[in-house]
């Protein structure tokens, strides 16, 4: 699934159906940008643009996602999509 609508589907049905793994780092990043789950439900619902980045560690196809935080700021993660129909939450952080 190497398309981009494919991706964000595979990304939005996985968080519907509380499919989702989030490392550690993606955890802590989360915390210390003061960003919540609803955040993402709001960039994933109206991303701007999305970067193909290769396959990740495991080989699994690894997108970045551009889009708006609740409040309009905006923000960028990194998930990995597993062939189990499972998705990676690697990383959040700020557009630069």
């Amino acid at each position: 699934m190497e398309d981009t609508e494919g991706a964000l589907r595979q990304i939005c049905d996985a968080v519907a159906a509380d499919r989702v793994e989030m490392t550690a780092h993606f955890e802590q990043r989360l915390g210390e940008r003061g960003l919540l789950w609803a955040d993402l439900l709001t960039l994933f619902d109206q991303p701007a643009r999305m970067e193909d980045q290769g396959p990740e560690v495991h080989g699994w196809p690894k997108w970045r996602v551009w889009g708006k935080a609740a409040d309009g700021t905006p923000v960028g993660v990194v998930v990995a999509l597993r062939e189990d129909g499972r998705v990676r939450f690697i990383t959040i952080h700020w557009e630069e």
